[in-house]
């Protein structure tokens, strides 16, 4: 959905950047240490900054796919704590 809104010109990146915010702050809740969600942030912020790059930025949202990095960060530190 990251790469679909993002062709809204200006409202699709912040609408990307909620749902990415939200992941970030749902893993603070769970728990995670700050070096996850710094992680977690950095990748937030390069797709949000390269996502402000008309056509590049939108190729860059489906090839990075932040939230799926973001999620298997997350995913990982969970297995570790069980």
């Amino acid at each position: 959905l990251d790469g679909i809104t993002g062709l809204i010109p200006g409202i699709g990146d912040l609408i990307a950047t909620a749902i990415s915010l939200w992941l970030v702050r749902e893993a603070r809740a769970l728990g995670a240490p700050w070096h996850i969600t710094a992680r977690m942030l950095g990748n937030v912020a390069l797709d949000g900054a390269v996502g402000l790059v008309p056509v590049v930025g939108d190729a860059f949202d489906v090839m990075f796919r932040a939230n799926i990095r973001n999620v298997r960060l997350l995913r990982r530190w969970l297995d570790r704590q069980r």
